[in-house]
């Protein structure tokens, strides 16, 4: 479980958001991924932009396949905003 004292607000609605499971596998989720990288957008904190992880997951996410799980988070972020404006 995250320690939610080192976390802003905004960031603990996403991890609620997903039950403080990995958006990917369902493990416990340690981090919040950014889907466009912080080097690339200077709007990287926008909504739907970061996803939560667990740290295996946050890594495959950074490693070779990078552009496929790009496509893969933005699908489950997209999905899981829908749902939950319903």
């Amino acid at each position: 479980m995250i320690n939610k004292s080192l976390w802003a607000f905004d960031e603990l609605e996403i991890f609620e958001l997903f039950n403080y499971k990995c958006a990917n596998c369902r493990k416990s989720a340690v981090v919040l991924h950014e889907i466009v990288f912080k080097s690339l957008s200077q709007n990287w904190k926008e909504p739907g932009n970061r996803i939560p992880l667990c740290a295996e997951c946050h890594e495959k996410a950074h490693g070779n396949n990078a552009q496929e799980y790009k496509v893969k988070f933005t699908e489950i972020m997209e999905k899981k905003i829908a749902k939950h404006q319903d």
